[in-house]
């Protein structure tokens, strides 16, 4: 080994040895999301930290353990990962920042329908599998991995759908479908990369007792087809 590749090696050595020692809330700064990733309580190091009653966003995470990447700090990009229980979002992903861009990796994991702005109305749960969605330049890059959910509030019974997450005109997309009794539903969820998002669900039906209760729940009539539309903004 030349002596330069020694001085290199010995170089990375030492920036891994001393970030190893940094605080956690020393790490979250780093990381880019220490005024949106709140706890109450913070322990640990950047290696292995932990976080009582996080928060992100604004959305209840519970328990959090979570450590930054040695190997992307090295290379100037940043990849936090995190598993979260006893709060909204219960799994594991990946908070990833690097060229210009950032977004999340490898999520899979349950959390509450109200996540893609749905209609207060309509409840249920969706439910991520090796989901990776990517921001950069203001717009939607990339998206993958699959996304189903168990519907509540459009009859007595649950209704299942499913779809998988992409990017269209800038924005993120995620498109859920499924039918109740035969008769379609749809969860149409666009966010933008400023957190603006518009959620639509849509039911398709002619069966009177359903069309009815849509109606007094305050979803817009069309013919067979009955929509309900939220918007807002995710802070």
């Amino acid at each position: 080994m030349t002596d330069l590749r020694l001085l290199l090696v010995f170089l990375a050595a030492l920036v891994i040895a001393l970030v190893a020692t940094v605080p956690l809330p020393v790490a979250l700064a780093a990381s880019g999301l220490g005024g949106r990733l709140t706890a109450r309580e913070v322990h640990g190091t950047i290696w292995r930290g932990r976080l009582e009653q996080a928060a992100l966003g604004g959305v209840g995470l519970g328990e959090v353990r979570l450590g930054l990447g040695a190997g992307q700090l090295l290379v100037g990009g940043r990849t936090l990962t995190v598993v979260a229980r006893g709060g909204a979002f219960e799994g594991r992903g990946k908070i990833v920042a690097r060229g210009g861009g950032s977004g999340v990796e490898a999520v899979t994991g349950r959390a509450p329908l109200s996540m893609l702005g749905a209609p207060a109305s309509v409840t249920g749960v969706i439910t991520l599998k090796a989901v990776a969605v990517g921001f950069a330049g203001g717009r939607c890059r990339w998206a993958v991995g699959q996304i189903s959910a168990e519907v509540r509030g459009l009859g007595d019974q649950p209704v299942v759908l499913t779809g998988r997450p992409a990017c269209r005109d800038a924005a993120l997309v995620i498109a859920l479908n499924g039918s109740r009794s035969g008769a379609p539903v749809e969860v149409l969820a666009r966010l933008e990369a400023t957190g603006r998002y518009n959620t639509r669900v849509r039911v398709s039906t002619a069966e009177p007792v359903l069309g009815a209760l849509l109606s007094a729940d305050g979803f817009v009539s069309d013919g067979s087809d009955y929509s309900k539309t939220n918007e807002g903004r995710f802070q």
